[in-house]
């Protein structure tokens, strides 16, 4: 046992120079933005968790849809990349969003661009193929 502990300190060590050569760092902790914490409430069209390869259910984007008319609606979304990490993207539509509103939590992807975004899709005629989408 206690030559296994020194291999996995060893291992953890040179793990953390390699991370350190090529600029890596540990997933993000970045908090969410205000726009985000203090968004208005909307009713929920649901969260799903999507497996690798996975989409969204027709239904889901329909309840959108259908709420973008008259009270809005909010859709969670959490898929992983590609080497497994967790993005959750939050879909919304309402009477005082223009299109389709996005914020997307990658404060957990290890090896893209951790962090926060939020984009306004004016374009866009239904959720699941937003249009138009600039950054907010």
């Amino acid at each position: 046992m206690h030559a296994q502990r020194h291999a996995w300190v060893r291992a953890a060590a040179a793990c953390g120079a390699v991370l350190g050569l090529a600029g890596c760092s540990a997933p993000a902790t970045q908090e969410a933005p205000a726009t985000f914490t203090q968004r208005a409430a909307l009713p929920s069209c649901g969260a799903v968790e999507l497996g690798q390869g996975e989409s969204v259910d027709a239904s889901a984007w329909d309840c959108l849809d259908a709420a973008a008319l008259h009270d809005g609606a909010e859709l969670v979304v959490t898929g992983p990349t590609t080497e497994g990490d967790p993005i959750t993207t939050y879909y919304r539509v309402g009477p005082d969003i223009d299109g389709l509103e996005l914020f997307r939590d990658a404060t957990a992807d290890r090896f893209g661009a951790e962090g926060w975004s939020h984009q306004l899709c004016p374009g866009t005629a239904t959720a699941a193929t937003p249009l138009d989408c600039t950054e907010v």
